[in-house]
């Protein structure tokens, strides 16, 4: 049985090798090969574990986001980056601004698979608006 500091050992070695992602219960489950009854003795949730850890626990996001808001937040992302975010892009804003929606709401709540369609997303929303050429130049230099 592994003991605490083996379990967060483990847990900060993956999470560095991740590019700084906070492994989830299964990924600690199936990848780690550490089992709920090894942790339990130590910890009453994941979320305790991957706090101990010095990680931001993955919290499912209830926010009800519009379209809108989906929309003004990835476009403030853009002009910031100068450029298309990629996902880890958005995953790296969401730890450090919480109130920043996950790259999966961006994707799963408008429906998203693929970049052509987001970039699609994006023309549409800016089409009838000022201001907006630089973003208009930059979806379209990602769908080309």
């Amino acid at each position: 049985m592994l003991t605490k500091e083996e379990i967060i050992k483990e847990i900060k070695q993956w999470t560095e090798e991740h590019g700084g992602r906070t492994p989830s219960e299964k990924i600690i489950r199936e990848e780690l090969k550490i089992p709920k009854w090894e942790w339990i003795t130590y910890w009453t949730k994941v979320t305790d574990i991957q706090r101990e850890a010095g990680l931001i626990p993955q919290v499912f996001d209830k926010t009800k986001y519009t379209k809108k808001h989906l929309c003004d937040d990835f476009i403030k992302l853009i002009r910031e980056k100068g450029k298309w975010p990629s996902r880890d892009e958005l995953d790296f804003k969401r730890r450090q601004d919480s109130k920043f929606p996950a790259s999966a709401t961006f994707y799963k709540k408008l429906g998203l698979i693929k970049t052509g369609e987001f970039t699609q997303t994006i023309l549409e929303y800016v089409n009838d608006k000022q201001g907006y050429s630089d973003i208009i130049d930059i979806c379209n230099s990602v769908s080309d």
